[in-house]
């Protein structure tokens, strides 16, 4: 229980606000569309596992498939390596998250 008051207290204490900006880039806030190797369309909203919301899937920049996410555009092939796998997928859509 107290490590995870420790936790808490350093995420307020060096908790910083970022605006996601629309530069046609996968940042942080923005929400990004994806097509996988078997056509399958998903949508994940890429930010640090506390920033959560319910009904959105959830891709941590800490993650494999949010760390290949950063900084891809529009028409990108993406390629990660997950505990179940490579996995490879395309980016279709970037928007910023409207909170």
């Amino acid at each position: 229980m107290e490590a995870r008051i420790r936790q808490l207290n350093h995420l307020i204490e060096n908790a910083r606000i970022i605006d996601a900006v629309d530069d046609g880039a996968i940042t942080v806030g923005t929400v990004a569309t994806v097509i996988d190797d078997d056509g399958d369309e998903m949508e994940f909203f890429v930010a640090p596992a506390e920033n959560k919301l319910p009904g959105m899937v959830l891709a941590s920049p800490d993650s494999p498939l949010g760390a290949a996410l950063m900084g891809a555009t529009v028409g990108d092939t993406i390629t990660y390596r997950a505990p179940g796998g490579t996995f490879t997928c395309t980016v279709k859509a970037i928007r910023i998250h409207d909170s």
